[in-house]
């Protein structure tokens, strides 16, 4: 996957984080020997708020992905 492509998936990840209200710096990167599997890494001082009670939040951001 080129540059660009990674570069479009990591402003997306940054829009829906900034529209669901959730701050944090996001990281994006190919998941090593497989070509196309992109690895979207959050990183922020609030891990709660993505994950939510009995991880609910992190589990429908996860599904929204898929």
């Amino acid at each position: 996957m080129n540059k660009e492509h990674l570069q479009t998936i990591k402003t997306e990840a940054e829009q829906l984080f900034s529209k669901l209200g959730l701050g944090g710096q996001v990281y994006v990167d190919e998941e090593e020997g497989q070509e196309e599997v992109v690895r979207v890494s959050l990183t922020t001082e609030e891990p709660k708020l993505y994950i939510g009670e009995r991880g609910q939040t992190l589990f429908e951001i996860h599904r929204c992905c898929w």
